[in-house]
């Protein structure tokens, strides 16, 4: 599962970390793409609460393998030590996924504007100019 859930993420920062072009919405493209944006952040908060949650449950892991390791239990240090691998990875996976859409979001603040509105949008960067 981890596994998958790294693949997906390495993904998704690889489509995020593209550099947007420059571009200015119309008000109707504006109103979509904001309801677009507000969504992702909401989505980021999220992701960062649950980032915060599996760096506690990594912390907890360690601690408990350095209870374990205290008191001689070697078979119960070894298995929260590898627990706490584990959530570490996750954490790393979310960290980096955190990361990509901090990247966007900050990519998206410089180069999408609204446009005035008495001026006509710029043409999408796949379309001629007519």
């Amino acid at each position: 599962m981890i596994g998958v859930l790294d693949e997906d993420l390495s993904t998704l920062a690889t489509q995020l970390a593209a550099p947007i072009p420059p571009r200015t919405l119309t008000e109707a493209e504006w109103q979509d793409a904001e309801h677009a944006r507000v969504a992702v952040e909401q989505d980021l908060r999220g992701l960062e609460a649950e980032a915060a949650v599996i760096a506690m449950q990594a912390a907890d892991w360690r601690a408990k393998a350095d209870l374990a390791a205290q008191r001689g239990d070697t078979a119960l240090a070894d298995q929260a030590h590898v627990r706490a691998a584990e959530a570490e990875q996750t954490r790393h996976s979310y960290a980096e996924e955190i990361g990509a859409i901090r990247g966007f979001l900050r990519e998206w603040a410089a180069r999408i504007t609204r446009a005035d509105p008495g001026r006509a949008s710029d043409p999408p960067t796949n379309e001629p100019m007519r």
